[in-house]
């Protein structure tokens, strides 16, 4: 028991009994603490009640004011800390330990125990005495905040030194009988092993084993100088087979690009001889490898490509090599792991298509090849190595795709938001959408609706609807704006009816001035921000 905490709650407690609230105080209160306790208890349930509760006339103005500056603010506070020295000590109260059973214990180190006990109680009870007693004069402080003449005394020095003394004697003799009973375990566990060997040697001297041993040994250097021989028989048939056998040259190959490209050797492809194909196992447990992720599929289908682009003595730098999607379902990890494997792989490539979905691997793949655009020829005229491209489809039929050169807000902004700015930003005067752009208008408004308003209303994340209702006052408005998004963008259902254009003309005018109108109203310092960033790149 550390004297110290004792000794500076009571210099805290003497402290705090010699302040006082900060009031304008009733007099009357003052000498009276009952009646004090009694109207402060009062003031609190009539806070929102002009009529006494106690005699049913009304309560003045000037009586609840001249009240309330009694009990102010500081007054409550001072309370408050009154109040969390009385759970302090309440908490700090000490129970009497159980008493030992000394039928339990080894006779030398049973006396003196129950001595010890009593002294230890005797100590607690002390303490717990003077803990009821700065308790009462707490209580005198509770009743009377403005009392300052209150004082507690600190426990006697000899209160711990008693209490840890005993309770160190007791542990020690606890102690002392553990390790006895646990020595004498010892023992008996010794004399079994002792008896034991004794038998055994009588079994194997009745036995002959000597001569038996004897003769095992003299059969054990030819079976292993024929183990060796087999080993080494082994190792020259799998050096065979390895030099017969490209596929398990190649399947090391491979397996060493996997283990480095998802960080673990946890999958493995081998080599069936037998069955001339490949087998996807589980290491260590050498198991067909069953239920494998999308990450995992697409990393074996990944480094199989490129694994096979240095087969049969492929010169890469004659090579043309297509990308489409490498990492479509991979993770953040695995996104970067593909991008380094691929420039690994295909950097001398005489030539590189990339097609991809992912915004994110588009940065990667742009930083990396925008970057063997900076060098110059003698003439000091940039030396063009790469190029970017957006591919539109039409959703009329037939349905025809058109490449075109990538507009600035992919080529220049580092993410997905600025690009939907700036596309949706084109149809800002557009009166009315065709049926094949309200799709992808659609979408994109969605998109970027969903990132603006989360960001300004994070407490509706998740509900597109909550986010709209929340952000959009005009009722009429953000019901349109909701049901065009809602109808383009999830649309799973074709219409057969002559109204579809009707349809779209009526609800799609001026859509995404409408949407920018909003933007513009919930953040105008974020839409100047975003129109300035526009403008600079296309300056």
């Amino acid at each position: 028991m550390n004297q110290e905490n004792f000794t500076q709650t009571a210099q805290r407690l003497n402290s705090l009994f010699k302040e006082t609230a900060t009031s304008t105080s009733i007099d009357h209160l003052l000498e009276n603490p009952h009646i004090q306790s009694w109207i402060e208890t009062g003031l609190e349930i009539h806070t929102n009640n002009t009529t006494c509760e106690f005699c049913g006339h009304s309560i003045s103005t000037e009586r609840l004011k001249a009240l309330n500056e009694h009990f102010s603010e500081s007054f409550k506070i001072f309370k408050t800390r009154l109040n969390s020295a009385t759970q302090w000590i309440q908490s700090n109260t000490i129970s009497n330990p159980p008493r030992i059973s000394i039928a339990d214990l080894y006779e030398e180190f049973a006396t003196d125990i129950p001595k010890l006990e009593d002294e230890v109680e005797d100590a607690i009870t002390s303490l717990n005495q003077c803990l009821q007693e700065w308790q009462i004069v707490l209580g005198k402080k509770i009743d009377n905040p403005f009392d300052t003449q209150l004082v507690i005394e600190t426990p006697s020095s000899s209160i711990f030194e008693t209490l840890n003394s005993s309770a160190t004697a007791i542990n020690k003799k606890i102690t002392a009988h553990n390790d006895k009973a646990e020595n004498f375990n010892n023992e008996i566990a010794s004399a079994k092993t002792a008896l034991e060997l004794h038998f055994l040697s009588e079994e194997i001297r009745d036995s002959d084993f000597k001569k038996i041993e004897d003769s095992s040994k003299s059969l054990l250097t030819p079976i292993a100088e024929l183990g060796k021989e087999i080993q080494t028989l082994n190792s020259e048939i799998n050096e065979l087979e390895k030099q017969l056998n490209n596929e398990s040259i190649g399947a090391e190959n491979f397996n060493d690009a996997l283990h480095r490209f998802l960080g673990r050797d946890s999958i493995s492809l081998r080599f069936d001889t037998t069955q001339k194909g490949y087998k996807i196992l589980r290491i260590p447990e050498n198991l067909p490898a069953r239920n494998l992720s999308e990450g995992e599929k697409n990393a074996i289908g990944l480094i199989y490509f490129l694994t096979k682009l240095s087969e049969n003595e492929r010169d890469i730098k004659n090579s043309i090599v297509v990308f489409d999607d490498p990492v479509s379902s991979f993770d953040s990890n695995n996104l970067f792991n593909a991008h380094s494997f691929l420039r690994d792989r295909c950097q001398d490539a005489k030539q590189l298509f990339l097609l991809t979905h992912s915004f994110n691997y588009f940065k990667l793949a742009r930083d990396w090849l925008g970057g063997k655009n900076k060098k110059t020829d003698a003439a000091h005229l940039p030396i063009i190595k790469s190029r970017f491209y957006s591919i539109d489809a039409s959703l009329a039929a037939p349905r025809v795709a058109s490449l075109k050169n990538a507009p600035s807000s992919l080529t220049n902004f580092n993410s997905e938001y600025h690009f939907l700015y700036s596309t949706l930003r084109q149809h800002l005067e557009t009166q009315t959408l065709s049926m094949e752009v309200s799709f992808s208008v659609a979408n994109m408004s969605r998109k970027l609706l969903e990132a603006f308003l989360t960001f300004k209303f994070p407490h509706g994340r998740g509900d597109f609807r909550s986010l709209m209702d929340q952000a959009i006052t005009e009722p009429a408005k953000c019901d349109r704006i909701y049901r065009f998004i809602n109808k383009y963008s999830h649309n799973q259902v074709i219409e057969f009816d002559d109204s579809a254009a009707d349809n779209i003309a009526a609800e799609s005018e001026y859509i995404v001035r409408d949407i920018f109108e909003e933007i513009k109203k919930l953040d105008a310092t974020h839409y100047a921000g975003m129109e300035k960033a526009l403008a600079a790149q296309t300056a």
